[in-house]
C-alpha cells in the first residue's frame, strides 16, 4: 500500500514538474545567469523565506495528491498517464497509444492545468499571507542559491521548524 502511494507519488512528480516549470515562468521569470542578486539578505528574511517555502510545499503536495485523483477519476492509472506522456515526448518511437486514450488524455490535460492555475494562485495568495512577496521570495531564493553560508543557514532552520 504504501509503496504503491509511493510509486504513484514517484510518477506524477513527472507531470507536476511540469506545472512547477509553468509556474516558474509564469509568475517568477528567471534572472539572467549574469546578474546576481544584490539584496542583503537578514535572518528575519530568511525566517520569512522558510515560512513561505513551507506554505509552497504544502500546496504543491496538496496539488499532486489532487492531480493523482483526477487522473484516475478519468479513468487512466497515474503509471498509464506517465507511459503516454513519455510515447508522446517521443514521437519519432511506436505509440500504444488509442485514440479513446488520446481523448481521454486531452481532457485529463485541462484539468490537470486547471488544477495549477488554481494552485498558483493559491500559492500566491499564502505566500504573500506570510508577509513576503514573490519578487522577494525570489530574490532570497538567488541569493541563497549564490551563497552557500545562506544556504546552510537555510537548511539548519528548516531543519529546527
Amino acid at each position: 500500500m504504501i509503496f504503491s502511494k509511493l510509486a504513484k507519488a514517484t510518477t506524477v512528480a513527472a507531470f507536476v514538474f511540469v506545472g512547477s516549470a509553468v509556474y516558474a515562468q509564469q509568475v517568477m521569470p528567471q534572472m539572467n545567469q549574469e546578474q546576481q542578486p544584490t539584496k542583503e539578505v537578514s535572518d528575519k528574511d530568511l525566517s520569512r523565506f522558510v515560512n513561505a517555502y513551507t506554505v509552497m510545499q504544502e500546496i504543491s503536495q496538496e496539488t499532486q495528491n489532487d492531480m493523482i485523483k483526477q487522473v484516475e477519476a478519468m479513468g487512466l492509472t497515474v503509471e498509464r498517464y506517465s507511459e503516454i506522456q513519455r510515447e508522446k515526448q517521443n514521437p519519432a518511437g511506436e505509440s500504444s497509444v488509442t485514440e479513446q486514450e488520446e481523448a481521454l488524455l486531452q481532457k485529463i490535460d485541462e484539468k490537470l492545468m486547471a488544477i495549477q492555475t488554481e494552485a498558483q494562485t493559491e500559492m500566491i495568495k499564502k505566500v504573500e499571507a506570510t508577509g513576503i512577496t514573490m519578487d522577494e521570495y525570489q530574490e532570497i531564493g538567488m541569493a541563497i542559491q549564490s551563497n552557500p553560508k545562506l544556504m546552510e543557514k537555510i537548511q539548519e532552520m528548516m531543519q529546527q521548524g
